[in-house]
Parts: C-alpha cells; structure tokens; sequence
C-alpha cells in the first residue's frame, strides 16, 4: 500500500469530539502534490537541543493557503542525518487547545524520530493534518559538532467531502467494508 492515497478514495478516522464518538469519513476528491517543502532550522551545538519547537504553518504557510478551505493534507516527513526530531502534534487522544502551547506537550506522547526512520530521500514517516491542526518540529544535535538539522515535508493536498456530505447509502457502504477506506489519525502512523 502507497503511504499517500489516491484521489477519490476514502479515509476514515476516530473522532472523539463527535456526538456520539465514533469513525467519520472523507472522501479524497482531488490531490495535488506532492508539494515539497524543505525547512532548515538554525545552527545548534553538539548535543543541543532547539529551545523551542517550530510548528509546520510557520515554517512555510503557503502549503496550507488558502486558510479555511477545505483541505486534508498528507506530509511525508524528510530527515537529514545527525539529529533526533521531536515531533509535536496533536493526534489521538491528545489535542491542542486553545490555552495550551506546543511546550505543554509532553515528550513522552511525541515521536522521536532520526534519520533512519524517515531518510529525507526516502520518507517513511506520513503524518496527517487537517486545517489549524499543524504539527511542530524540535530537533536535537545528536552529532559532535555544530550543524543545521534539515527537514523536507512532501505534502499533498487533498480537497475532499466532510463525513455529513457524503451519501448515507455510500456511508453505510462504508460502514460494512463495502467500500474500502484507509483508517488515518491525525498527526501520524506511529
């Protein structure tokens, strides 16, 4: 299975702030992409670790413009050699709020990822982001001197229809695996 969907499939996800919870589904209209995005942090000390984390919107927002349309994005995450990347995003059970910071995360529920888990010319790593749910990334030199940690995000951009606009016979289709979806959580297969 390819780590980014095809156009006009299906995706299904758990949401917990639906009323009941439960498994929603969008169907992936179009995809643009891959859009590649290569952001490099500032220079750190061996063994240093970035002060703060840098959330993905203010590293390069023009990928998420038009802000408020109606996008999903998949983002294979590129990491160059030399550094562990803490990847902040709010997935699963976990998710930011409007009076939390990205600091108030607890490392123990970000991944901890390096070069071999997702090689910058060979991306493994796929997380999901839906519209003002942005991930952040503080790398780490784990090298013995100085460097500038390197990701690139290759991004495609799905429009798509929300779980209410779809048809409910195509819903309970759905439903029964009449009709193949990917399960997905926003912020990444771990």
């Amino acid at each position: 299975m390819s780590l980014v969907p095809s156009s006009d499939s299906y995706v299904r996800y758990y949401d917990y702030n639906s009323n009941p919870p439960g498994w929603r589904y969008a169907h992936l209209l179009e995809g643009e992409g891959p859009l590649h995005y290569p952001f490099r942090f500032p220079s750190l000390a061996a063994g240093a670790k970035q002060s703060n984390p840098t959330t993905i919107d203010e590293a390069k927002p023009r990928v998420f413009e038009p802000r408020g349309t109606n996008h999903l994005y998949c983002a294979l995450l590129g990491l160059w050699p030399g550094f562990r990347y803490f990847i902040y995003h709010p997935y699963d059970h976990k998710r930011l709020m409007f009076d939390e910071r990205v600091t108030d995360i607890d490392e123990d529920t970000t991944a901890n990822l390096v070069y071999d888990d997702s090689p910058h010319d060979a991306p493994k790593f796929t997380m999901w982001i839906s519209n003002k749910l942005y991930p952040a990334v503080q790398p780490q030199n784990i090298g013995a001197k100085a460097g500038r940690a390197q990701v690139e995000l290759q991004i495609t951009r799905f429009r798509f229809l929300q779980h209410d606009l779809i048809p409910l016979d195509v819903r309970q289709r759905l439903v029964t695996g009449a009709i193949p979806s990917r399960p997905i959580i926003f912020g990444g297969e771990y």
